[in-house]
């Protein structure tokens, strides 16, 4: 503990003499975090943990990412450098400040195993990666067929920022089925200031949070007691625990304020107290556990090391290499293969091929596949008493099917959605009343009328009882035979956007071969997750190298309900999109131009091209966010549906869609008449085919 201690200073001290005018955000004043966080991390592992996945703001990351995970402090020092090349192979890479950057590590414990801890990347935005991280934790424990016990979130507070109304949000999903991860530990860098503004104007409450374990940070042993006990109440009740560290800020908000100007009562005393280190070497000292020269011996030490370690930072060429997390890269496939098998040999092959062939690959299927997942899908079981309503949404379903005609929106996610379960592809659904749809489209989820005059809610998920295994062996689908079936989610998830948002964000990062979808309620409803699509979906890509292929569906109409509920802002998305993918140089393809943009935006006009929007980010050899706006109207517009013939082999999404020979407008004016052709999209398609067939 004592050599934790002195690194944890001494690292701070270093770095703020040979860089003094760089910020760091240190956690001088609280450097017991370190030794309190180790210590949590060796009680994780003798308790069954296997991965912990973490996130923390700026305040103190960087000697954690040194003292804790043992990032090389080389690496670290790098970052201090007034210029950092590109990541090779990355030209991309628009970078960040060195107190966001993540990393993942194996640690080796003092009981002999091993612990994979995450650090999560994060945006200034402050708690915002708290759902990004539970996210990330729940569906490792999925893969990992975990109830908790296996893998734990940890996340790192501010004082201050407790009152952010995301912290509230994470906290919420601590006991919801889908979203529980067995408990989090909370750790508060309590240092009773937030920036300028002290505890009496940041927050109604006398402690920043309740119930917790309170610690004196000045006390490391206490510290280091408390962040095990925290562990053992997790474990044994699976439930989140947090711990107030209080301590206090020794600097500024950043190492160039002078905090004296608004807080000069405060920093008078802590002016004058001494170091945690300090009070503790005396007091070892004092026990006769240290001697005076063997301290200093630890010290000088610890110092050489620092000084060669910033020698060797200037050999590094690549700002933030590490070489336990290719997460980002465009491999990112094969990768995948260690933590669940592939999906369908089928897939892995297509995310070989080059990126004209990914580009010209076709994202439909086979005529009797389709036939086999919708029968499947649409007939409601014997002795099952859905909602007449209902009942009659499936026949037409199973109609549309079978007829080969018609085929609804609805029916076309639900066709996607099979297919790629009978393929081994996961799938989460999440939204506000995404189980039945805000527009009464979906019905994922059927219950059963009959039961519930007896007071018992029975329900019956169609996507839940596909005879996989029936239709590979009738189909003879080789390639799958060792594949397991996807698992499917569909979650009413609760009334958040940004919460929500981050934690199925964080789910995508973890699941690169699975499909993520999060629905908006109504497309307006996006801008309570502003900050989530600003600082993760549209930009972690270029600032942090990680690829995530989340779905947004975004319901989108002005159809008279008000300013609230008519438009998801396509504009503002339009204006997050990095580049132009039809902007590219005559020997560049399509696909080449697509892999550089940050974001897919997409206006299907059609079901079928939003069945293959769909299975498109599995196909692809690379994630994107795709930012879909559906319709809300068009979903029982009858003119609004699509043959089955166009779900199937050799069809794929199309950027345009070309007219029917009937469909344009002729516009008469005064002296002459003319033929205009107009291109359309979404709901206005329909009208102004309704308008030319009228006309004609």
């Amino acid at each position: 503990m004592l050599r934790q201690m002195i690194q944890a200073e001494l690292f701070e001290r270093f770095l703020g003499r040979r860089f003094s005018g760089a910020k760091r955000f240190s956690i001088e004043g609280g450097e017991s975090l370190i030794p309190g966080l180790c210590e949590l991390l060796e009680n994780a592992s003798d308790h069954g943990v296997e991965v912990v996945q973490m996130g923390m703001a700026h305040r103190g990351r960087l000697n954690v990412l040194a003292n804790v995970l043992q990032r090389p402090l080389r690496s670290i020092i790098s970052q201090f450098q007034p210029y950092l090349p590109d990541e090779p192979d990355y030209p991309n890479n628009s970078d960040d400040v060195r107190y966001h950057l993540g990393t993942s590590s194996t640690l080796e414990m003092r009981n002999g195993k091993r612990l994979e801890v995450n650090l999560a990347a994060n945006p200034s935005h402050l708690e915002a990666v708290n759902s990004v991280v539970l996210g990330q934790a729940r569906a490792c424990q999925t893969q990992l067929g975990d109830n908790g016990s296996r893998v734990m979130p940890i996340l790192i507070h501010g004082d201050a920022s407790m009152f952010q109304g995301s912290v509230r949000e994470a906290l919420g999903f601590s006991s919801l089925e889908d979203f529980r991860t067995g408990g989090t530990i909370h750790v508060i860098i309590n240092n009773q200031i937030g920036f300028t503004t002290l505890p009496k104007n940041a927050d109604s409450a006398v402690y920043c949070t309740s119930p917790i374990f309170h610690v004196n940070a000045d006390d490391p042993e206490a510290v280091a007691k408390v962040m095990k006990i925290a562990v053992e109440f997790r474990q044994t009740y699976q439930c989140d625990v947090t711990i107030d560290l209080v301590c206090y800020r020794r600097h500024g908000h950043n190492e160039q304020d002078s905090p004296e100007i608004t807080a000069p009562v405060m920093y008078h005393f802590i002016n004058k107290h001494p170091t945690v280190i300090k009070l503790y070497s005396q007091k070892l000292v004092g026990e006769g556990a240290l001697t005076p020269k063997g301290y200093a011996k630890m010290c000088t030490t610890f110092e050489d090391h620092l000084l060669s370690e910033y020698h060797h930072s200037r050999e590094i060429h690549s700002g933030w290499d590490n070489p336990g997390d290719t997460s980002w890269k465009t491999e990112w496939y094969a990768e995948s293969k260690s933590s669940k098998p592939s999906p369908s040999d089928d897939l892995l092959k297509a995310c070989q091929l080059s990126d004209k062939q990914i580009y010209d690959r076709s994202t439909g299927v086979d005529k009797n596949f389709l036939e086999q997942v919708g029968a499947q899908l649409f007939r409601i079981p014997q002795g099952f008493s859905a909602h007449r309503k209902v009942e009659a949404i499936m026949n037409n379903r199973l109609r549309a099917v079978e007829t080969g005609a018609r085929v609804d929106w609805a029916t076309a996610e639900m066709l996607a959605l099979g297919c790629l379960l009978v393929e081994g592809v996961d799938v989460r659904l999440s939204g506000q009343d995404c189980e039945r749809g805000t527009f009464n489209q979906r019905h994922a989820v059927l219950y059963d009328q009959f039961e519930a005059l007896s007071g018992r809610n029975s329900s019956y998920t169609p996507l839940h009882n596909i005879d996989v295994e029936g239709i590979r062996s009738t189909l003879q689908m080789t390639g799958l035979e060792k594949a397991p079936r996807g698992r499917f989610d569909v979650v009413n998830s609760p009334l958040s956007e940004e919460g929500v948002l981050g934690f199925e964000y964080g789910y995508s990062l973890q699941t690169p071969m699975g499909l993520t979808i999060w629905e908006a309620q109504f497309g307006d409803f996006a801008n309570g997750a502003q900050t989530m699509i600003d600082t993760f979906i549209t930009s972690g890509e270029q600032k942090w190298q990680r690829q995530s292929g989340i779905v947004l569906n975004l319901p989108h109409g002005f159809e008279g309900q008000g300013p609230e509920h008519s438009s998801a802002r396509i504009e503002r998305f339009l204006q997050l999109v990095n580049e132009d993918s039809d902007d590219f140089t005559a020997h560049e393809d399509v696909n080449a131009a697509n892999t550089r943009t940050n974001v897919q935006v997409v206006i299907p006009s059609t079901p079928a091209q939003y069945f293959h929007a769909l299975r498109r980010q599995i196909s692809s050899s690379y994630r994107k966010p795709l930012i879909m706006f559906t319709p809300k109207s068009l979903l029982h517009h009858r003119p609004c549906n699509s043959d089955l013939a166009d779900f199937t082999l050799g069809t794929s999404f199309q950027r345009v869609l070309p007219p029917h020979p009937d469909d344009q407008v002729t516009m008469v004016n005064d002296d002459e008449v003319s033929t205009s052709t107009i291109l359309p999209s979404f709901l206005v398609s329909y009208g102004f085919v309704a308008v030319s067939r009228f006309a004609s």
